[in-house]
């Protein structure tokens, strides 16, 4: 496979962004906002549009149609963009390589501790729910710990606080939302 991925691999990004836009869409989401908030799934939709094969990922598109949504979605805002002068960022330098790693963490991390609050949050009753709950609460702690040390990885990569405002307008709106469904998740076990 391209990329060193496995077919279960893709199934797996392909069901987790189906699961994640179908859980956003019932709460009456489309759009720039369904957009904002699966920022943390935007990597691993990247993946899956550029290095499965056409017939792999029309087949995926099919069996989980909030792939095949999220992907328009992201087709249409990028073709709008490049059809802007300039974009507003784009005279900022790339990422330093000692960030890209912990930001994408960050994404794909925060992506799935929505992803999972939410389904806690959609299930019948918690005491289903009470192992997931404690995994998701250890992911919790870890994923704000890793975010709160991202600050100081800005300064001593020292990029510049334009890239800094960039990036914080991405994880604030996403750790406003991830600790919103957490203290849901916290409410709806007492």
């Amino acid at each position: 496979m391209p990329g060193g991925r496995t077919v279960n691999e893709e199934h797996r990004l392909a069901a987790a962004i189906d699961s994640r836009v179908r859980q956003l869409e019932a709460q009456g989401m489309g759009g720039a906002a369904l957009l904002e908030h699966m920022v943390g799934h935007v990597l691993d939709l990247q993946r899956l549009w550029s290095t499965t094969s056409d017939e792999t990922l029309a087949f995926l598109c099919r069996e989980y149609p909030g792939l095949y949504r999220y992907g328009m979605l992201m087709e249409e805002a990028a073709e709008a963009e490049s059809k802007k002068a300039t974009t507003a960022y784009g005279h900022l330098p790339e990422l330093p390589v000692s960030l890209k790693a912990p930001v994408a963490q960050l994404l794909t991390k925060g992506a799935a501790l929505e992803r999972g609050l939410q389904t806690v949050l959609d299930a019948r009753g918690p005491q289903d729910m009470w192992v997931e709950m404690e995994i998701l609460e250890g992911q919790h702690q870890e994923w704000t710990v890793q975010l709160a040390g991202l600050s100081g990885d800005f300064l001593a990569a020292n990029i510049p606080e334009e890239a800094c405002g960039i990036l914080n307008r991405i994880f604030e709106p996403m750790a406003q939302r991830i600790d919103h469904l957490h203290r849901r998740v916290i409410a709806k076990q007492n």
